[in-house]
């Protein structure tokens, strides 16, 4: 199979998810997940939680977007050179593969 990425729609694709993720993560840890997550770990950490500030949470987001995009634009534009797909497949010449 010789098909290659697409980079825009890979790093869209990566770009949402990270947002996503980061944005689950900001609303859990502002909720008291953290608690939760020392207890499973058999840790205690000396935290504090600032007030929820609409502006930090959207700057969040949009910084977790870019770099999400980023990543999977790189990640496709690597995985298109070293993959099959730069390499032009041999057309053959028999009266099949015409068809």
């Amino acid at each position: 199979m010789s098909e290659c990425l697409c980079p825009k729609t890979t790093g869209l694709s990566l770009g949402i998810l990270f947002a996503i993720i980061h944005g689950v993560a900001a609303i859990g840890i502002s909720l008291g997940a953290m608690k939760y997550v020392e207890k499973l770990h058999f840790i205690t950490i000396q935290h504090a939680v600032q007030p929820f500030s609409i502006w930090t949470f959207l700057t969040g987001l949009i910084l977790a977007f870019m770099a999400g995009f980023i990543v999977g634009f790189i990640f496709t534009k690597l995985y298109n050179y070293f993959s099959c797909c730069q390499r032009e497949v041999p057309k053959t010449r028999t009266k099949k593969a015409r068809r």
